[in-house]
């Protein structure tokens, strides 16, 4: 999917102003996994070193290089895990009832959210064991029953950088943001307000699922298209707060390539 339905849906939909200063944050992944696979990931990770079961799998222990260059493979094996973990729970968990591949789907999606391309820290073994061993209750609580990430997997998570397409995406919801604040009347908005922002279009822009950028022209123009938009009251939205709703853009439905 490109960004036609991620970032120029939200632009021709949306209304700019003050919803960005309550809303709780966007971020993180949410959705489905493997117990099978979990287990194996657990195994994987973290013990190779000591118990030698990274080399029944053939990768580190035929290599030797397990306790000592072993970590960053081992943290994205459980990354993997994780990603796949999730998704069979909520399956199980909601009656989902979903098919093979649509678990498949979401173990790609979660993946790509969860960086684990570039994951490199041992405390996801801690985090995978968590969401094994986890109630339904406690890992999709009521009402919304939506994925409550344990605090074992917090560290792990955030220490996972950006990849270059989610930080393409943040700086266009960053733009967005801009011309939120202008349309508010806010000249200098506060840390904490830009932050609020970011957080929320960041989350609505579908940002951690960016699998890569278009071209930079693309970008930029898109960037560009959105400090156009206009207003809906000519105070600057002072008064309500609305856009006169949205904008299309034809550079913002081809920056940013998101998972299929």
């Amino acid at each position: 999917m490109n960004g036609f339905g991620r970032i120029s849906g939200v632009l021709g939909a949306t209304a700019l102003g003050l919803i960005v200063m309550v809303a709780s944050c966007g971020g993180g992944s949410s959705t489905p996994g493997d117990g099978g696979a979990g287990k194996t990931g657990t195994a994987g990770t973290g013990s190779s070193g000591t118990t030698g079961a990274a080399g029944t799998t053939g990768a580190a222990g035929t290599t030797g290089a397990a306790g000592t260059t072993g970590a960053t493979g081992t943290a994205k094996q459980a990354c993997m895990t994780l990603a796949s973990l999730i998704c069979s729970r909520d399956n199980t968990c909601n009656a989902g009832g979903a098919t093979a591949a649509q678990v498949t789907a979401c173990t790609t999606a979660n993946a790509v959210a969860l960086g684990c391309d570039r994951a490199a820290s041992a405390g996801f073994t801690d985090c995978v064991k968590d969401v094994q061993a986890l109630s339904c209750a406690s890992l999709f609580p009521a009402p919304d029953h939506l994925f409550a990430q344990p605090l074992s997997c917090d560290d792990p998570i955030g220490a996972t950088p950006l990849s270059d397409a989610q930080m393409s995406c943040g700086a266009i919801a960053t733009t967005y943001c801009d011309r939120v604040f202008v349309c508010m009347n806010v000249a200098a908005p506060a840390d904490a307000d830009k932050q609020a922002c970011l957080n929320v279009y960041f989350s609505r822009f579908d940002c951690l699922y960016a699998m890569s950028s278009g071209p930079a022209a693309t970008v930029t123009q898109c960037k560009a298209d959105i400090a156009k938009i206009p207003c809906a009251a000519p105070d600057g939205g002072a008064s309500d707060a609305g856009a006169d709703g949205g904008m299309g853009s034809t550079a913002c439905q081809e920056a940013i390539v998101y998972v299929p």
